[in-house]
């Protein structure tokens, strides 16, 4: 039997944009941003961008779908704008979970 030639993940989609311009469905929570504030201070890079996809308001272009609390210590420290990853939430590649924090 032949092997198979895995299918190609989706090329990410990674952009710059303005901080201001984002929008977050969930508060963040200090608790949690003090620390990245913290490792972003120290560390001087981010090492994982935050999830977004595009939306059309007159105050935003981006909702965060993951990294609230990214971008929260970004605008803390006045950072203008921040690397993030974008993907089309209409995509079939798109797969959505949901967890809590418990601790």
């Amino acid at each position: 039997m032949p092997l198979s030639r895995p299918s190609q993940p989706p090329t990410l989609d990674l952009r710059v944009v303005p901080v201001d311009r984002i929008i977050a469905h969930e508060t963040y929570d200090p608790q949690r941003a003090t620390p990245l504030i913290n490792l972003l201070q120290r560390d001087r890079h981010l090492k994982n961008p935050p999830i977004v996809t595009s939306i059309d308001l007159p105050t935003a272009d981006f909702l965060i779908l993951d990294g609230t609390n990214r971008v929260e210590a970004f605008r803390q420290l006045g950072y203008e704008h921040i690397i993030v990853q974008h993907i089309d939430y209409q995509s079939t590649d798109l797969h959505l979970a949901s967890w809590q924090h418990v601790i």
